[in-house]
């Protein structure tokens, strides 16, 4: 029984044929690890918000309220 590897091969010889005459070559050559946006959500949701932060908005909050009544 034979193998598949000469059209991949050829296949994958295209490809790299492709990406070589690309005009994002440059750009897109070195992979990136960055952070997901659920790693970044999960960070911020994790992260306890400072408490001086919390009183000032509690007392804007309560100012606005009791004064348009």
């Amino acid at each position: 029984m034979g193998t598949a590897a000469g059209p991949v091969q050829a296949s994958l010889v295209r490809v790299r044929a492709a990406a070589a005459s690309s005009d994002f070559r440059g750009k897109y050559e070195q992979a990136v690890d960055r952070e997901s946006a659920y790693e970044l959500l999960a960070k911020k949701v994790a992260a306890p918000e400072p408490p001086e932060a919390t009183a000032a908005g509690d007392r804007a909050h309560l100012t606005s309220v009791t004064s348009s009544g």
